[in-house]
């Protein structure tokens, strides 16, 4: 189900302990386990060190002072200044520690006999010819760290070694067979369903096309493991809400042709770039959707007919349909705690306050007064004199949806009084080249603004007003895995 995090399996293995190395590996590889330390169950296992704890540590961080020196005292390039180093390619991620080990003392030694000390003249040259290879040893080590961290985890009998985690239950037939084969068959599992009491960790499970809003999800805390997942709903409003309060085709198309743009460009960086960009893109669409619905195309410079109506026109009704997106929104999120069953007689006493002094605004029938009176008594038996405070909040995220209206409203004025300021110069020659330059500075100056305080409102109605409905308090499925900073495999 889309709402609701993934459900996962508890997996036990015990398998020799000459094939340690192997089995870590091949785990490694897998990247699908989330481990936990199985000695907190069985304390009668002995803890498995990592070999060469020590010297990795010591390596990694005099590699990590190089990188920072090089950085700091060259300058980056272009794009690398804007988005950090791009992908480089890596041969072999598999490298073993002895190997690793001489690689990076080469390295180290071959550029202070060579250069000596690190210097703003000298640090242009040795990062243009060194740094590939830094970052791929940097790589290297950090992987082999979290193989260390990962063994900490393990437990040990005389002649076995034990490990524990959960995997996505799609995943566990994978595990198995690559163990298996690892070990030629002298391994053993047991696998069970995780429940709530096991404390799993929470797997994010959406499409592709929702994906990239989990980071926002994330960026705010982890749903419960039997929480819902809010993220499909988000990726949903979040666009919609941005769109309204940025409604107009011009900025909507720059926005999502930017978007694209930056994507390529960074495709080969971070994770949390690609899917920021995937969002504007998103947003952008939305944007050019809903300009199309008011009429908004730069403020009037390229006019086109609403499909609906001129906001600036009715901005009484503006209001009133903000306030409606709050309360749909609101609710949303109150009928989620009532499908996950946690706090369910809360959550529809909440929503039966709300929804019961929205009829009253709107028919005026006082017996809606009775019906918000027996939910206030409800939620007043269940959670104490403490809930007051907690309806008044509930209202107050309802009116924060003003600022959708307000936002829709300082857009389209803003353009307007742009498109204004362009036609009340004079049609000479100065004036028609003042007015390119007015138009082309105005434009982009609106559109950075625009996007900028847009984001950030949609943003904080969705943690502050939309996810006060949700309880979160999970932590990260975060699988033993080759981890990918900046390079990838040929």
């Amino acid at each position: 189900m889309m709402i609701r995090p993934e459900k996962l399996a508890k997996i036990y293995c015990v398998f020799p302990k000459d094939m340690l190395e192997t089995v870590t590996n091949t785990l490694q590889d897998i990247s699908a386990v989330h481990l936990y330390d199985i000695k907190g169950e069985h304390l009668s296992l002995k803890p498995v060190s990592g070999n060469n704890k020590d010297e990795i540590i010591k390596m990694s961080e005099n590699v990590k002072k190089l990188r920072n020196e090089l950085e700091s005292k060259a300058r980056r390039k272009g794009l690398e200044w804007l988005f950090g180093p791009r992908y480089i390619p890596l041969e072999r991620r598999d490298m073993k520690i002895e190997e690793i080990e001489d690689e990076t003392e080469k390295l180290l030694k071959e550029i202070k006999n060579k250069y000596g000390e690190i210097n703003a003249k000298n640090a242009k040259e040795i990062k243009k010819i060194y740094y590939p290879r830094l970052l791929s040893i940097n790589e290297h080590l950090n992987n082999i760290n979290e193989r260390i961290k990962a063994l900490e985890k393990f437990g040990s009998t005389e002649y076995t070694i034990c490990f524990a985690g959960f995997a996505a239950k799609e995943d566990v037939s994978k595990i198995l067979n690559a163990i298996d084969a690892a070990t030629n068959g002298k391994s053993a599992f047991e696998i069970k369903d995780a429940v709530s009491e096991d404390n799993p960790p929470t797997k994010l499970s959406n499409p592709k096309l929702v994906k990239p809003f989990e980071i926002l999800t994330e960026n705010y805390g982890m749903p419960s493991y039997d929480g819902i997942d809010p993220t499909f709903i988000l990726a949903v409003s979040f666009t919609l809400i941005f769109g309204l309060m940025f409604p107009d085709v011009g900025y909507g198309i720059m926005l999502s042709a930017l978007g694209l743009l930056v994507y390529f460009i960074t495709r080969k960086t971070t994770k949390f770039i690609r899917n920021v960009n995937i969002i504007l893109m998103y947003a952008g669409l939305s944007s050019a959707f809903f300009g199309f619905l008011l009429g908004e195309f730069f403020g009037g410079l390229i006019p086109i007919n609403p499909i609906l109506y001129d906001p600036a026109k009715d901005i009484l009704a503006i209001l009133f349909f903000s306030v409606v997106i709050g309360i749909l929104h609101i609710s949303i999120g109150l009928l989620s705690g009532i499908i996950v069953k946690k706090h369910r007689l809360h959550s529809i006493g909440l929503l039966i306050s709300l929804w019961s002094i929205v009829f009253l605004v709107y028919t005026k029938n006082y017996s809606f007064l009775f019906l918000f009176a027996a939910s206030f008594a409800m939620l007043i038996y269940i959670k104490g004199f403490l809930i007051i405070e907690e309806v008044m909040a509930l209202f107050s995220h309802v009116l924060s949806y003003l600022r959708v209206g307000i936002l829709i409203l300082l857009s389209v004025i803003m353009s307007k009084l742009l498109l204004e300021a362009y036609l009340g110069l004079p049609k000479n020659f100065v004036g028609i080249t003042s007015g390119i330059l007015l138009i082309i500075v105005g434009i982009l100056l609106s559109f950075a603004i625009g996007v900028i305080s847009v984001f950030v409102q949609s943003l904080r109605l969705h943690w502050l007003e939309f996810f006060s409905s949700y309880e979160f308090g999970g932590r990260k499925f975060k699988p033993f895995r080759y981890k990918k900073e900046y390079l990838y495999s040929l």
